[in-house]
């Protein structure tokens, strides 16, 4: 997406009628999460507070406007954003942060949905390949668009996202879904990152099937690089009711397998997440997470990881 007409969209949009935007209910809701992190590799261990806060008001038909504040402390460097920092706005040893991180516009129409604005991003039906959806901050969002709809029995999707902060990589997707029975699901996702040293493109396919309580999934993606370019997990999840679930992934994610190394993996490692989530309610969720993974290119990096997270909705 041009900065250009981003720009120019939001100038438009700023320019409507104000009493249209002003009488219109604000849409409020939120989420506060709290996690302990312990990695055995880098002999750390600390917290983790985040808040984030949602608002959108309708200004126009099937036009919404919407924003977010987030803020976010750790009590140990580089434990923000899931131990990730983006170059740019924010040094490594950075523990608090606190702005609007993303903003823009939501338009519907005949089904297919648009996302115009600063944002996160995910590609591939695992986010296999790219995911900065779940991150807080600024230097963590993109300026593009999103367009999601449906076309006959196939979920459509398309990406295109430019990165704010360091040097402004631009991420392209084009995927598609669709059920050939009841319980299997079937993908493919075509997609290219543009990054200041070399730009890529990318091929994956998923696959999901349900059987009872279980849900199987998998995603292979592989890049044009010429070396290390494939990336692929396998996964299970179980329900025992409607409150508690488990789930077991086994992943690979290679040196250039992903895009930019903004996959929801850790990127150039191998292993085993283990998961158990129970959800008293539909708002309060408890999660444990366990990391057993190793670096692919240098077997002697190993890592356990352990994280336990408490998320309220509002």
């Amino acid at each position: 997406m041009k900065k250009k007409l981003l720009m120019a969209a939001i100038a438009a949009m700023i320019a409507m009628p104000a009493t249209a935007a002003l009488a219109a209910p604000v849409q409020m809701d939120g989420e506060i999460e709290m996690q302990y992190s312990q990695d055995n590799a880098t002999k750390q261990d600390g917290g983790r507070f985040t808040l984030k806060l949602n608002a959108k008001t309708n200004i126009a038909k099937n036009l919404d406007l919407y924003g977010r504040f987030a803020a976010q402390g750790i009590t140990e460097q580089e434990f923000r954003n899931d131990f990730r920092i983006a170059p740019g706005a924010y040094s490594k040893d950075t523990k608090s942060m606190a702005e609007i991180d993303q903003f823009g516009f939501l338009y519907s129409n005949a089904g297919v949905n648009y996302k115009l604005g600063r944002q996160g991003g995910t590609i591939g039906a695992t986010a296999l390949l790219y995911s900065t959806e779940g991150y807080v901050g600024r230097d963590m969002m993109a300026d593009g668009i999103t367009i999601k709809g449906k076309s006959g029995v196939t979920d459509l999707s398309v990406t295109a996202l430019k990165e704010v902060y360091g040097d402004s990589n631009k991420a392209y997707a084009v995927s598609g879904s669709y059920k050939p029975a009841k319980d299997w699901t079937l993908g493919a996702t075509l997609a290219r990152y543009d990054a200041a040293v070399v730009d890529r493109n990318y091929w994956a396919v998923n696959t999901g099937y349900e059987v009872g309580k279980a849900n199987f999934t998998a995603e292979y993606a592989k890049s044009n690089a010429g070396d290390a370019n494939k990336a692929y997990d396998l996964g299970v999840s179980y329900a025992f009711d409607k409150k508690l679930s488990a789930s077991a992934t086994y992943y690979r994610v290679e040196n250039n397998g992903d895009m930019g190394g903004w996959t929801d993996f850790d990127p150039n490692m191998k292993g085993f997440y283990y998961g158990l989530n129970y959800k008293p309610d539909a708002k309060t969720a408890f999660k444990l997470l366990f990391k057993d993974i190793e670096q692919i290119d240098n077997s002697a990096v190993k890592s356990k990881q352990f994280r336990a997270t408490i998320s309220y909705l509002f």
